[in-house]
């Protein structure tokens, strides 16, 4: 059965995609990767802000970090929601997975050198492609997949929550407790990051 086409302002048409056909759909596994991946990198810091703090000797910063994040994370949700309309889906997703690559290295200098001067940046920019993330999945299952079965669809897609959450503090969590410090952390999220690039280049001939 071939999906729905709904007529679109400028006179094309576009498919509007069941929640079975999308699971058939290349584009769908690459985006839910690309979720799944970046969020729980996110996670993985988020869920740590405050030791990591703690752990950088950034005392004023314990109680702070969580909220510089969760600011950033809710202002990002705005700044891609706009982008994604003037931009297009690969760009803005690029541009989120950049935001990572900024971050990730300045909160590893950070608690490296002890530095609040870095920290500061690095969980700005971390909340903001965290925050990136929801902003995009939302717009892309709209605009792939159609409005008609947009509802089921993008809660489908929602369900990288459940992976990101489960691997990302728990990675954390682990490097800390091997290490006694999360400096080691960071490298390998970064390294964990290049895959999301990967398959946000991928998308476009999905």
């Amino acid at each position: 059965m071939l999906p729905k086409r709904r007529s679109l302002l400028d006179g094309a048409e576009e498919a509007d995609y069941s929640p079975k056909e999308i699971l058939k759909r290349p584009s769908f596994w690459l985006l839910l990767f690309w979720a799944t991946v970046l969020g729980a990198v996110g996670l993985a810091v988020i869920g740590h802000a405050a030791p990591i703090a703690l752990d950088a000797g950034a005392l004023a910063l314990v109680s702070t970090a969580p909220g510089i994040i969760s600011i950033c994370n809710g202002l990002s949700r705005l700044l891609f929601g706009s982008a994604f309309d003037k931009f297009g889906k690969r760009k803005t997703m690029l541009v989120d997975c950049a935001l990572f690559f900024l971050a990730l290295p300045l909160l590893y200098f950070g608690v490296l050198q002890k530095s609040s001067l870095l920290l500061v940046p690095g969980f700005m920019l971390l909340g903001l492609g965290f925050g990136g993330v929801p902003s995009l999945i939302a717009a892309s299952v709209n605009s792939m997949y159609g409005a008609h079965h947009y509802p089921i669809n993008l809660s489908m897609a929602n369900l990288h929550l459940i992976f990101a959450a489960a691997a990302g503090p728990t990675l954390a969590g682990s490097i800390h407790l091997t290490y006694s410090s999360y400096s080691p952390l960071f490298p390998i999220l970064l390294a964990l990051s290049i895959p999301a690039v990967i398959a946000a280049l991928m998308l476009k001939k999905a």
